[in-house]
């Protein structure tokens, strides 16, 4: 049921929201405030306009952006939201498969097994080495296949 609001992205889409949604941009320009994070965060978004709180919030296991949500949903943040709190790990995995319908390179990395380049896709540029070292472990966990094979 993981949700992460990202108020400078909500930010980004409607300026009008300044000083209605909190904002303490950290050192990477995003917040690390949690308070301005969480799914209350998200809820007090919602409230004001629910398509820039969706579009701006990731949501499940696999922290999808929140436009895929609504793709899902047929552009209905209520429904998304609706859908993702009646069932958050269901529509976790509906959400990636969408994200990854959307992102031929990234099922080509995928399928080449290039983690880095699939991180890059997935998460931007930042903390590629990170990210794309769990992907390595998890498919090394998944698979049962030992590092050099990876």
């Amino acid at each position: 049921d993981a949700i992460r609001f990202e108020p400078h992205v909500a930010l980004r889409l409607a300026p009008e929201l300044k000083g209605k949604i909190p904002y303490t941009p950290g050192p990477k320009r995003f917040s690390i405030t949690r308070s301005e994070t969480n799914k209350d965060a998200f809820e007090r978004c919602f409230a004001l306009n629910k398509d820039v709180a969706v579009r701006s919030t990731s949501f499940g296991l696999f922290q999808v952006l929140g436009g895929h949500l609504l793709d899902l949903f047929d552009g209905s943040a209520d429904s998304g939201v609706d859908h993702f709190y009646a069932d958050p790990t269901g529509v976790s995995f509906l959400l990636v498969r969408q994200w990854f319908s959307k992102n031929p390179g990234a099922v080509a990395a995928a399928k080449e097994k290039d983690w880095k380049r699939l991180t890059k896709l997935y998460n931007g540029g930042g903390n590629v080495e990170a990210y794309s070292k769990k992907l390595v472990d998890a498919y090394r966990w998944v698979t049962r296949q030992p590092a050099s094979l990876a």
